[in-house]
């Protein structure tokens, strides 16, 4: 309405600032923090904003909600000092353990040199007294170093966080989960040469799926995601997962 009138505006998207934690001292960004706003351009001011959206009511803070703030701080620490544990982490670790003196250096290798003595004699009388522990640890290992190089282990931990959100029936729960099955949706549609252009919107990608077999699913599941995302439905769940099962079975029967 304001470049009708020749007044200099913008729609401006980014996030609101999100939920401090003070567990590890950042701020918690999501998804459901997405926003959007107006801004006009007034000569000799700049670009001022101009955000009609009324301001969410605060919500109490319960023990769901300090157990996210530990599931946020596991996985931020997870990322930082084991996926991205990179050069620059090493440098930062040695430049810390510098600054202790050579005896409380001496005093730690010591202390860990007998904990692990200590629990390779406790693992070797287990193996001992048990002889399927020589199979189940090596098993234990592989699937633990698996879940790593996939990702499952992190994506274990969103998805508990996110159960525990929908316990609490939040529309921001059922927006955010809402997400996570389109995006399921789209990384399946990819695998099998479905891409959605940049500048298609959800009902405009279902509509140029033209696989007689999937189409149907595809118009279905899209227009329960659009409802829930953007029109304040109640997310059906089950039958998001049951399309999403009869996509999957039809690519695969092409």
């Amino acid at each position: 309405m304001l470049r009708t009138l020749g007044i200099p505006s913008r729609d401006v998207n980014g996030f609101l600032p999100g939920e401090f934690n003070d567990l590890g001292g950042d701020y918690i960004v999501r998804a459901s923090d997405a926003h959007s706003w107006v801004e006009v351009f007034f000569p000799g001011r700049g670009w001022i904003v101009f955000d009609p959206t009324p301001p969410a009511p605060a919500s109490a803070r319960g023990v769901f909600s300090r157990f996210n703030n530990y599931l946020d701080w596991m996985e931020l620490t997870w990322n930082e000092w084991v996926i991205n544990y990179d050069f620059a982490h090493q440098v930062a670790l040695g430049q810390n353990l510098q600054r202790g003196s050579r005896s409380w250096n001496d005093a730690i290798r010591g202390e860990l040199e007998r904990l692990r003595r200590r629990g390779l004699r406790v693992v070797q009388r287990w193996q001992f007294r048990h002889e399927w522990l020589g199979f189940l640890i090596p098993v234990t290992l592989v699937v633990f170093l698996m879940s790593l190089r996939f990702g499952w282990l992190e994506r274990a931990i969103r998805s508990l966080r996110l159960a525990l959100r929908m316990r609490t029936g939040s529309a921001a729960a059922q927006i955010q989960f809402a997400s996570v099955l389109y995006g399921d949706l789209l990384r399946l549609l990819r695998r099998h040469g479905f891409q959605r252009g940049e500048t298609q919107t959800p009902l405009e990608f279902a509509a140029a799926v033209n696989e007689p077999a999937v189409a149907p699913a595809v118009r279905e599941f899209t227009q329960l995601y659009a409802h829930a995302r953007f029109g304040g439905a109640n997310i059906d769940a089950p039958r998001l997962r049951a399309l999403l099962a009869q996509i999957r079975a039809g690519l695969r029967s092409r």
